[in-house]
């Protein structure tokens, strides 16, 4: 069960709410903000802040700083549509988790200019620039 406890001013308008959420409620709550928050783009910042908290148990990001590129042609929130495309590829290579972690990080600009390299390719790299100790 979700409890809601309405503040009232003395007008009788809602001027405050307290939610009660039982245990057996927490994932169907926890589910709702996040599926509610990604289908709005501008959503505030705390309300962001509220989303990673219910999902992640902490602040992820810091939701303030909304802007990913400064591209007149691209769409603030999201980036171009190229950098969209490169972000849906890498989640579904990689898994949304990943992405969360590369976030975290700071590499995802890196994921969406196409200049990110997987820990395997750089391994991969590092291996070719190594000189071959056998020769």
């Amino acid at each position: 069960m979700i409890h809601v406890r309405v503040t009232r001013s003395e007008e009788g308008i809602a001027i405050g709410y307290t939610i009660n959420i039982e245990l057996q409620s927490v994932e169907l709550f926890k589910l709702l903000i996040h599926r509610g928050l990604n289908c709005w783009e501008d959503a505030p910042a705390e309300l962001k802040d509220l989303g990673d908290m219910f999902t992640h148990g902490r602040i992820t990001q810091n939701h303030t700083k909304q802007r990913i590129n400064s591209k007149p042609e691209s769409n603030p929130e999201l980036g171009t549509l190229t950098e969209q495309l490169r972000v849906n590829r890498f989640v579904a290579e990689y898994g949304n988790e990943y992405w969360m972690q590369v976030i975290r990080d700071g590499q995802g600009p890196q994921v969406m200019a196409g200049t990110w390299k997987s820990p395997a390719t750089m391994a991969s790299l590092e291996a070719a620039q190594k000189p071959d100790e056998n020769a």
